[in-house]
């Protein structure tokens, strides 16, 4: 059920490279990282009128939306990393494929 993660386009990891370059700024956008916050991407970054909606039907929504994340269905309660990807948005489905609660950059 999981969709395929692309590999066309730049994520955070290589923006984190590029920052530690630059002394801990990005040059295009002058956001600093450090561990306990990390930038969010410019665009959408939740989608809480997708509940309700099919999950496959939300993914394609998301990635729309924002064409800098990767929007991955998952069956609720499916184990998943828990570190940060201002890349990555969970889309939580029940048993049916339903969204069950707002998909958020995570």
């Amino acid at each position: 059920m999981a969709r395929a993660r692309r590999t066309d386009r730049r994520t955070c990891c290589d923006d984190d490279r590029e920052r530690e370059s630059t002394g801990g700024r990005n040059r295009d956008t002058g956001w600093l990282c450090d561990n306990y916050r990390r930038p969010m991407r410019p665009g959408k970054n939740s989608w809480p009128e997708l509940v309700g909606r099919t999950g496959e039907a939300a993914a394609v929504t998301i990635e729309r939306e924002n064409p800098r994340v990767d929007a991955i269905v998952l069956l609720d309660g499916t184990p998943t990393p828990r570190d940060f990807r201002c890349d990555r948005v969970w889309v939580w489905v029940d048993s049916r494929g339903i969204v069950l609660r707002t998909p958020i950059i995570r």
